[in-house]
């Protein structure tokens, strides 16, 4: 089967709503599904939330959500194609979907906070916050709101189309006081308000993934490349599989092409070797899904190491021939080695010595650089806009010392069809969306789907439907409705201010 060679993504901005808004809003309200994902201004401090009970850790996701905004919507639009027996008569039990991906940049009206962190990881990805600033929507402000995303939450609170994120609690929560109303004060009222629109039709990949499929990991990256490859099998032996036929107008110009390089590492870069955890691919990686400790720059093992790829080859090698041969060589106490323990100063010499760089760099030291990270253009696949920034400098390394890869080399580009990119998708709102469309229809075509209104639809989603995963937690979030609680006075509003819009 010939896996789709990119992702056909459609940036949308205040300098071309005006011909794509029509097209956003029918491809919306006629969709089988729609798989959003947001880019946020923060997350706030998400330390020792998973250990509070649900009330509290609610509490805690509000005070952050009340002060921060989504600046980037992404929307993938799924509509299955009914025509498609007659092309392919070769596979077995067929599903096709026609998808749509919008990438809108939104600009909050009001004022609101953005953490330094969530700044820095937009700017490290792609994001052009210059660009964000001067063209994106307008929303937020009666006085200057931008009537598209109004018609656009009405759309999306009174369709028909399932709806579905991954790892969907703060997605939803952000979405539903960015959009909706102010975040409700219990989680009680928040579950009442979004299940009285969207109950029996709201899913979360993160969830299926793992309490149903029993999958090993359940990052988005993750759950992506795995449902690639299972399309890919379940076509060959002709069981159930799943195709994409990309749509966008040829009248735009809008248009982001992401490549999408299916590539077997076994018989790539290993020739042919079967994949060791620990010596062909880091440990951290392939236990846990990522590895902090590369982009702090401290793990011991190389780029190519740190492959997704990498860790399904190794998975699907232990499935057929058992652990024996890849089982990861260290006990876990000593994965410590695999980390370089570098001095620490003390933090008021640290920062005086930052100050002298950045402002008279009157002396000179040791423990900061100034460093230049040369990198290519945008055209030639770099991620990463040049930056001249102080950096701690770590020791000299000795001879069997590995030097630690930084943020901004060559390995974090697109795809250079020798290595996997490291931080796949550039984390766009529209990429990350068109990923969870295309988990959530694997499941499908897995799972068990029937047609309901002219839909494809899960035959039995009893246990899935209207749960979210909760970050830290082995128990979703259930949105239904209660006896014993009411949906807020503003939410009843809203509704009815949608009806009357429709």
């Amino acid at each position: 089967m010939e896996l789709f060679p990119s992702v056909i993504v459609i940036d949308v901005s205040s300098t071309n709503l005006a011909c794509l808004s029509p097209q956003i809003l029918n491809d919306v309200a006629t969709a089988d599904f729609v798989a959003v994902d947001q880019e946020l201004s923060g997350l706030g401090n998400t330390a020792g939330r998973g250990r509070l009970q649900m009330p509290e850790y609610y509490s805690k996701m509000r005070d952050a959500v009340l002060t921060r905004r989504t600046i980037s919507l992404g929307i993938s639009c799924f509509k299955s194609v009914a025509e498609y027996v007659k092309p392919y008569p070769e596979c077995c039990d067929p599903l096709q979907f026609a998808c749509t991906t919008y990438n809108i940049l939104l600009f909050p009206g009001g004022e609101f906070d953005m953490d330094g962190s969530a700044r820095s990881f937009l700017v490290a990805h792609g994001f052009d916050l210059n660009r964000w600033a001067q063209y994106g929507i307008e929303y937020g402000m009666k006085e200057n709101n931008e009537r598209f995303v109004d018609e656009l939450t009405t759309v999306l609170l009174l369709s028909k189309a399932e709806v579905v994120f991954h790892n969907g609690l703060a997605d939803l929560a952000y979405f539903y006081h960015s959009f909706w109303n102010p975040l409700p004060k219990t989680c009680e009222i928040f579950a009442a308000d979004v299940a009285d629109v969207f109950q029996g039709r709201l899913f979360d990949t993160k969830w299926i993934c793992r309490s149903v499929l029993k999958w090993r990991m359940h990052s988005l990256e993750y759950c992506f490349k795995k449902a690639q490859r299972l399309n890919a099998a379940s076509a060959d032996i002709g069981k159930p599989a799943l195709r994409i036929r990309h749509v966008h107008p040829s009248t735009i110009n809008a248009v982001m092409e992401i490549p999408i390089f299916y590539q077997n590492t076994q018989s790539g870069n290993l020739g042919g070797v079967k994949p060791i955890v620990g010596k062909d691919v880091c440990e951290l990686m392939y236990n846990f899904g990522f590895c902090n400790a590369f982009k702090q720059g401290t793990c011991l093992h190389p780029a190519d190491l740190h492959q997704m790829d990498l860790v399904l080859d190794v998975e699907e090698d232990v499935c057929r021939n058992g652990p024996a041969e890849n089982a990861v060589s260290r006990p876990p106490n000593d994965v410590q080695r695999m980390f370089p323990v570098f001095p620490m100063s003390d933090p008021r010499e640290m920062t005086t010595t930052v100050n002298d760089v950045a402002t008279a760099g009157k002396r000179k030291t040791d423990a900061v650089t100034l460093e230049s990270v040369p990198l290519k253009k945008a055209s030639e696949g770099s991620l990463f806009p040049h930056a001249l920034r102080p950096r701690l400098a770590p020791p000299r390394p000795a001879d069997n010392f590995p030097v630690a890869q930084r943020l901004g080399t060559d390995h974090f580009s697109i795809d250079n069809r020798k290595s996997y990119n490291l931080d796949f998708g550039l984390h766009s709102a529209g990429f990350d969306a068109f990923m969870t469309g295309y988990v959530f229809a694997t499941c499908m075509a897995q799972l068990g789907r029937s047609e309901k209104a002219r839909r494809v639809v899960f035959t039995h989603p009893e246990g899935f439907v209207d749960r979210v995963h909760v970050t830290g937690k082995s128990e979703p979030f259930v949105f239904r409705k209660s006896e014993h609680v009411q949906c807020s006075a503003a939410h009843f509003r809203k509704i009815l201010e949608c009806r009357n819009r429709q």
